[in-house]
């Protein structure tokens, strides 16, 4: 236990927490000074980062560092207005997110509770846990595949995982599990096209969704803010009028046609 716990006893106790209560929680918890400093951490802190390889993440050595400071680069900006949204507002804010393993899917709540003179109390809980599915196919590591030439590897800093090399226009993002236990060398963290969605939704990819007609022109019918999200979209569509539909990403101006009749997953271009 850190030695000085007088301020975090004082604010948990303020909230109605006590101490003994907090450090004997499965869930996560730390606390935040009015900069976003942490300092406190619950056991279950220390549990976490020892069972997922998280060196140099204990308690004794994160007290007094800038929350952002361990949280990648790419998600920077999502959390740093999260948490002045929670203490402007006074009011709780809540976010559930991705924290898998290479061998199970975990899907974690995050609430921020504001305590008084701006300090936060957040509090991560474990929602579900489950082994992997067919959703996420297994890609063996591949050097020549996924590092740059200069030795980088890029990984997803919320679903984990890996960006090809040589994708720049339509990025493709693959499950790695080797990668998350033994990096080849430099890891970037980036976000993948779903994930960017989700996080940044106002600065979304755009895909518009049109049906063909018979003449050869398109019916524009919708629009969505990811490849997934259109396909699905399409699936609905097509439920109620069969036809061949086409998905056009705003940005890019690439353009795809999928016949319904032969729809496959497996035939989809993959741009996620």
């Amino acid at each position: 236990m850190p030695n000085d716990l007088d301020v975090p006893v004082f604010r948990l106790a303020e909230a109605g927490f006590r101490i003994e209560n907090v450090e004997a929680d499965t869930a996560i918890v730390y606390m935040l000074d009015s900069d976003l400093r942490i300092i406190y951490c619950n056991k279950a802190w220390d549990q976490f980062a020892s069972r997922n390889g998280g060196t140099g993440l204990d308690r004794r050595t994160i007290l007094g560092m800038p929350v952002l400071d361990v949280v990648a680069e790419p998600l920077k900006a999502f959390y740093k207005d999260a948490f002045s949204l929670a203490k402007e507002r006074g009011q709780p804010w809540e976010h559930d997110y991705e924290c898998s393993s290479p061998s199970a899917f975990r899907l974690f709540h995050m609430r921020v509770l504001p305590l008084a003179d701006s300090y936060l109390l957040v509090e991560n809980s474990l929602r579900f846990e489950r082994p992997h599915g067919p959703e996420r196919p297994v890609m063996l590591a591949d050097s020549a595949l996924y590092v740059s030439k200069d030795g980088m590897l890029t990984i997803c800093s919320h679903c984990r995982r890996t960006r090809r090399t040589g994708t720049t226009t339509a990025p493709v993002w693959d499950w790695v599990p080797a990668y998350l236990v033994e990096p080849p060398g430099s890891v970037s963290h980036g976000l993948c096209r779903n994930c960017h969605a989700y996080f940044y939704p106002s600065a979304a990819a755009i895909f518009d969704l049109f049906r063909l007609q018979p003449d050869g022109s398109e019916l524009r019918v919708g629009k969505a803010t990811s490849y997934t999200g259109a396909v699905f979209d399409i699936e609905m569509l097509a439920s109620r009028v069969p036809a061949k539909y086409v998905i056009r990403d705003r940005a890019t101006g690439q353009r795809h046609v999928i016949n319904l009749e032969r729809l496959e997953k497996s035939a989809l271009p993959d741009l996620l």
